[in-house]
């Protein structure tokens, strides 16, 4: 946002919804190739993207500090956008579905647990 126009910003958004899920499949896929231990291949990638932003990226400087900002502030700038209809339901649909993600990982243990289920009788 900062350095793309208002008539841009929909074509920018698009861009880099694009990149995001180009490199979310690329991911998947190397790691699913490559024979090394993926923390290690994501450990490089990460170094390597790392110098890359630092090399290519040239930033301009700041021309004033911002004011400081208090603790309260922060809270209050943090929950702002939840007010805005539209946002508030993105956000709370989007909380459900990565929460139900999550849940799956454990639910197995927790109905085994509970339930003192076997492997055999939760078949």
């Amino acid at each position: 946002p900062d350095f793309v126009g208002d008539e841009q910003l929909g074509e920018a958004s698009g861009v880099m919804a694009v990149i995001n899920t180009l490199g979310s499949l690329l991911g998947v896929w190397l790691v699913g190739f490559i024979s090394v231990e993926p923390f290690s291949l994501y450990a490089a990638w990460i170094l390597v993207c790392c110098v890359l932003t630092l090399v290519v990226v040239k930033e301009s400087p700041l021309v004033h500090s911002p004011d400081p900002i208090s603790c309260g502030e922060v809270f209050r700038l943090y929950f702002e956008p939840l007010a805005d209809a539209n946002f508030f339901w993105v956000f709370v649909s989007r909380f459900l579905y990565y929460m139900g993600v999550s849940v799956q990982v454990f639910i197995q243990y927790f109905v085994r647990d509970v339930f003192r289920l076997n492997s055999e009788d939760a078949k």
